[in-house]
């Protein structure tokens, strides 16, 4: 026996059945964590990064910005101090280029991330840096506006998850920002970052007073109960201090005023947080930075 199929419903069934032609739109990943559902092409026009064509932006696919992902909030390594760090590049913008006439002898497009290094005279930098997922390009300047025109040294000789290093012996006292940045927009990732900051002589207390004067400091660090976070430059305005755990995660946001805040180790909710190392961020009318603290069990 035959059925006789009408044709409204072959219609509906060819409706279904024939694929629908693509927008080539996806998601585009830009700056600071912020995603776009745009074409391939206007992602690259936008200097972001497109994830696929489809994919949705919500929920949100694309990784926040890395703490330091700016000069402002540079992470200090301290003079004297010797160590590995790791993080990524992953969320972070494309802030600074030293330009192909610069120390590198090539533009560095790629997002970067910024570390802080305060040295006096004759304090030598030895610093390595590995990108595991791109070509990384490695420099040190000294005002983040011009990176071309004050950058004091640089390396980019080497290829994908090889290592870069600078050697550099400062010669003024002063603050140094180290860029650990890429050769391409949409490359970014993992990466290590070994240090050495050798000092040939101690500091006088003019050389300390005129380094700290964009310095955070934290007292006691490390803390068990509480420590207090004081920013040298602030002055007598108001002041907002946000700490994350090492994932970049927002624990707690502080207020103070004559530039000091106290964190008694809590998150907003009031609960204890485990013991580790986090990362707390300062900014007021004057300025901001950065600084690693450390709670104790």
């Amino acid at each position: 026996m035959r059925y006789l199929v009408p044709a409204s419903l072959l219609v509906l069934v060819l409706t279904f059945a024939m694929p629908t032609c693509s927008s080539g739109e996806g998601a585009c990943c830009l700056q600071q964590g912020s995603c776009v559902f745009v074409t391939m092409s206007a992602c690259s026009d936008s200097v972001g990064l497109f994830l696929g064509e489809g994919m949705p932006c919500d929920p949100n696919p694309c990784p926040p910005a890395p703490i330091n992902d700016t000069c402002e909030f540079a992470i200090p390594l301290g003079r004297g101090s010797v160590g590995l760090t790791t993080g990524s590049t992953a969320g972070a913008g494309a802030d600074y280029d030293p330009g192909a006439g610069g120390c590198l002898g090539t533009h560095a497009w790629g997002p970067d991330v910024v570390y802080r290094l305060d040295l006096l005279a004759g304090d030598v930098a030895d610093v390595r840096y590995t990108a595991w997922n791109a070509d990384g390009a490695l420099y040190l300047i000294t005002d983040c506006s011009r990176p071309g025109d004050t950058c004091v040294a640089g390396s980019d000789v080497t290829l994908y998850a090889e290592q870069e290093r600078i050697v550099y012996e400062a010669t003024e006292d002063g603050t140094y920002y180290l860029i650990l940045d890429g050769g391409y927009q949409f490359l970014a990732g993992p990466y290590n970052l070994r240090f050495d900051i050798q000092t040939q002589t101690p500091a006088t207390t003019e050389q300390v007073t005129k380094l700290e004067t964009i310095a955070l400091t934290a007292t006691p660090n490390p803390f068990r109960d509480s420590t207090e976070i004081t920013l040298a430059t602030s002055g007598q305005g108001p002041l907002h201090v946000d700490i994350f755990d090492v994932a970049g995660r927002l624990m707690r946001s502080l207020s103070g005023v004559s530039g000091t805040a106290v964190w008694d180790g809590r998150n907003d909710q009031g609960e204890a947080v485990p013991p580790g190392a986090y990362v707390c961020r300062m900014r007021s009318g004057a300025g901001g930075s950065s600084r690693v603290l450390v709670k104790l069990p």
